[in-house]
């Protein structure tokens, strides 16, 4: 039986990622077994998007699980979760909404405190086609106010 959220190759991926993001010095002090450990790919949807020189072809982890892993465990560039505002036709000409790359997310690592006890909240943009609403907060595991550290 796999794990579906943590598949024993995804292991791989995330430890070459985790390497090159140490090699170039971007990992903060004391998050290096986190990025280890925490699972990447349940940041990203199930249906990203490659960029080619003619725009961008949809990968779906469910039609090519390698691919889609090795995609998400870039270190070097976002993530491409939509195109074209939502509503690609054939071949996605635009990205309208991104995951964060690698070397951003160790950044921001890099700008926090996290310490044991307190609760991370994450935010989250409002889809097309309300653009004008104001950013939800949503935190995880049902546990109003954030993720339990």
């Amino acid at each position: 039986m796999t794990n579906e959220v943590d598949p024993p190759e995804a292991a791989g991926f995330r430890w070459r990622m985790v390497d090159r993001l140490m090699e170039l010095e971007y990992v903060p002090d004391g998050w290096e077994e986190t990025l280890r450990v925490v699972p990447r790919q349940v940041f990203a949807p199930d249906l990203v998007w490659h960029p080619t020189s003619a725009g961008y072809l949809p990968l779906c982890r469910s039609d090519d699980p390698a691919s889609w892993l090795g995609m998400v465990h870039r270190d070097d560039d976002r993530i491409v979760a939509q195109v074209d505002d939502g509503a690609p036709d054939g071949l996605g000409r635009e990205a309208s909404c991104t995951v964060l790359d690698m070397s951003e997310v160790t950044w921001l690592l890099g700008l926090i405190t996290v310490t044991p006890g307190m609760r991370v909240c994450r935010r989250r943009r409002p889809r097309l086609p309300d653009r004008g609403a104001r950013p939800q907060t949503r935190c995880r595991r049902g546990v109003r106010g954030g993720l339990q550290v």
